[in-house]
């Protein structure tokens, strides 16, 4: 609860937070200010906030994927997210789950086919927890 008595909009959202378009740079930073801005309203444990990313990989099979798919992205896009192998993605999201970060979100741009599915399916496989949830 607000020093008023009212939850605001931002505790509704506490719960879970995605940090899309942050640079990596930047996200430990945006992590102690949701920290911050949670325990101003009231948030009672800050650090059970679950924490998400927007996943800056796009999947494919294969480094000759990674380059055709690479020269096809406009340079705003390249920004954004990578051309990546399973295991280059595996690496990639690995180091957002040790630092922290309880999960990420694929989005329905980059993952659209049976065959994106069944790659962003592998790469989950790699790095849940043995017996965890996906």
């Amino acid at each position: 609860m607000s020093p008023t008595g009212t939850r605001s909009f931002f505790s509704y959202h506490m719960p879970n937070f995605t940090f899309p378009g942050v640079p990596d740079s930047e996200l430990f930073d945006h992590v102690v200010l949701l920290a911050q801005a949670a325990e101003a309203v009231g948030f009672d444990h800050p650090a059970d906030i679950l924490r998400t990313v927007s996943v800056p990989v796009v999947l494919v099979d294969s480094d000759a994927d990674k380059a055709a798919l690479a020269a096809q992205m406009p340079p705003t896009v390249r920004q954004q997210v990578v051309p990546a192998t399973v295991a280059e993605g595996v690496d990639t999201l690995g180091r957002y789950l040790d630092a922290g970060f309880g999960g990420f979100v694929f989005r329905n741009l980059t993952t659209r086919t049976p065959e994106a599915i069944a790659r962003a399916g592998e790469l989950i496989k790699q790095l849940r927890p043995q017996g965890g949830p996906a």
